[in-house]
């Protein structure tokens, strides 16, 4: 089934607006992944909303996280989208997630992988606490040349 959000059934009974577009969903199954968005609909002033916007978030960014939570759809976490939903994995708390997000990192460094990647990814995963990242990459930077390390650098 490819749910894309973009249309309201009797199924959804909240809407995240993002970037002035809007994101239809069940708020039983978001509060189920996120104990951010748990917390959010408990509260007394959420309760009575039917519509949420997140400013600042990329909608496309919005659209692939909900894919990869939604028990109807489950998308497999890949190098291309864990690096537009780690961000929000981390933000909204949903800790499989993430931990998905960096196993796939994981998966995607060897020791043929070039220090400039190697840095980028380190930044990224001190930014989101994912301590086996910043483990394997800086043992894998370890083993690089000087030169290398200094042109990442630059």
């Amino acid at each position: 089934m490819d749910l894309d959000f973009t249309t309201k059934t009797w199924k959804e009974d909240f809407c995240f607006i993002v970037e002035d577009k809007r994101l239809y969903v069940a708020r039983n199954i978001i509060a189920l992944a996120s104990p951010v968005f748990e917390r959010m609909f408990e509260a007394e002033k959420e309760k009575g909303e039917a519509e949420m916007e997140l400013p600042g978030k990329k909608f496309d960014d919005v659209k692939e996280f909900l894919k990869c939570i939604y028990p109807s759809v489950i998308k497999a976490v890949t190098i291309k989208n864990a690096y537009q939903i780690v961000a929000l994995a981390e933000e909204y708390q949903v800790v499989a997630l993430k931990a998905k997000c960096e196993a796939c990192f994981l998966r995607s460094i060897s020791t043929k992988t070039h220090a400039q990647d190697l840095y980028r990814l380190i930044k990224l995963a001190c930014l989101y606490s994912l301590d086996g990242l910043v483990s394997k990459c800086t043992t894998l930077a370890a083993d690089k040349s000087l030169a290398d390390l200094d042109e990442a650098e630059n």
